[in-house]
């Protein structure tokens, strides 16, 4: 079988994008003894998540045993599950890296803590929806593995656990080695603004990321700063600073997470802090910038990604002209699907995909913009066809 690249590298899918997780009820949020919480890394309002405890002299995998796997693991049965996984530097780099993926997911994963399966954990930590989705990620040490079916709605629960097992019992008895210095990683050398600063929530930076990899294997690059996993090989990324940006107390910064890896899933990371400056209300004839900042208020569409149409949701706390507008990537206008005085209220829009002529467009990154007087709000839209 070959190996499958993880969810972030375009040598698969190019994009994926997780919604809000979805936990039945929710979590402690004091730590207990044996266990520990983490908030969801970036955005407004984050969750929070309970993780067991893991020994900081466990030790670090430096591979991920694909040959020792396939032996315990009946082919038929890989020919019905996808297997991804990641490989960190440190434990808490795949905590953060498994609260990104529930805090983005729509697979109704649930906290193993909370709903234990029948035959005890699996892994360090461990979220899953073994009977509704067939998909379940778990930690052991330091590496990130997450099991779902190839075909969304056909799977067979009993192989998705048992898999699950089987490669964390692999894991368990794999070698490790102390020093986590020793796991090859791609190098992070600098993160430089490319483009002027934010000067308005909404607006964007452009971000260059200079990296190697010292066995010059192909590198992939990400943010996450908003919620969006856009995956890059360039190493350019664009980040848009809005209300779910992660600021710092004094507003001028906001907290980046750069995620660079290579073709054998070992990934690095850093933590940016990109300035942008926040300009004062200016007077008009109509309402201050500030509050019409506040009147504003653009929700993500849903479905995100999307591949026959998507609900576009917004709320006015005042009456004026708006317009609705997609892009293109380019910043090229695709269609007006909104256009005129509209009184306050909450709205429902529809698109469908296709352009001002009635076309289809492929699939692709798209932009909704919702502008009111002088204030844009911009949301990234995900069409997958």
């Amino acid at each position: 079988m070959k190996n499958k690249i993880n969810a972030f590298s375009p040598a698969i899918c190019m994009i994926i994008v997780f919604q809000s997780a979805f936990i039945t009820e929710p979590l402690q949020s004091q730590a207990l003894d044996g266990y520990h919480t983490r908030t969801g890394v970036f955005g407004n309002p984050p969750e929070q998540y309970k993780f067991r405890d893991t020994p900081d002299d466990v030790g670090f995998l430096t591979e991920f045993p694909w040959e020792a796997i396939y032996k315990e693991i009946n082919e038929t049965d890989l020919d019905s599950i996808e297997i991804e996984y990641w490989i960190y530097t440190s434990v808490s780099d795949a905590e953060m890296a498994m609260v990104e993926t529930l805090d983005m997911s729509s697979l109704l994963l649930r906290n193993m803590i909370d709903y234990p399966l029948t035959n005890g954990f699996i892994g360090d930590n461990c979220w899953h929806s073994i009977e509704l989705t067939g998909s379940i990620i778990f930690i052991r040490y330091n590496e990130l593995i997450f099991i779902k079916p190839k075909v969304h709605g056909q799977f067979d629960s009993k192989i998705i656990e048992q898999t699950a097992r089987k490669i964390d019992s692999v894991l368990t008895n794999s070698e490790t080695v102390s020093d986590s210095t020793e796991i090859p990683c791609p190098v992070i050398n600098s993160v430089t603004i490319i483009s002027s600063l934010a000067q308005n929530m909404d607006d964007v930076v452009d971000i260059k990321i200079d990296a190697i990899d010292l066995n010059g294997k192909q590198l992939y690059y990400r943010k996450y700063a908003t919620g969006y996993a856009i995956v890059s090989e360039t190493g350019i990324l664009t980040i848009s600073f809005n209300e779910n940006t992660d600021l710092t107390d004094d507003t001028t910064r906001a907290r980046v997470k750069i995620w660079v890896w290579n073709e054998d899933h070992f990934v690095s990371s850093a933590e940016e802090y990109i300035p942008f400056l926040i300009t004062s209300a200016v007077q008009s004839q109509g309402p201050t910038v500030e509050v019409l900042r506040e009147a504003l208020y653009l929700m993500q569409n849903y479905p995100n990604p999307f591949s026959a149409s998507t609900i576009i949701s917004y709320k006015l706390t005042g009456s004026f002209e708006t317009n609705v507008k997609i892009y293109d990537l380019t910043g090229r206008e695709i269609v007006t699907i909104a256009n005129g005085f509209q009184p306050a209220g909450i709205y429902q829009l529809i698109w469908n995909g296709k352009d001002s002529k009635g076309l289809s467009v492929p699939s692709g990154i798209y932009f909704c913009c919702l502008e009111a007087g002088s204030v844009v709000k911009i949301k990234k839209m995900i069409l997958q066809h």
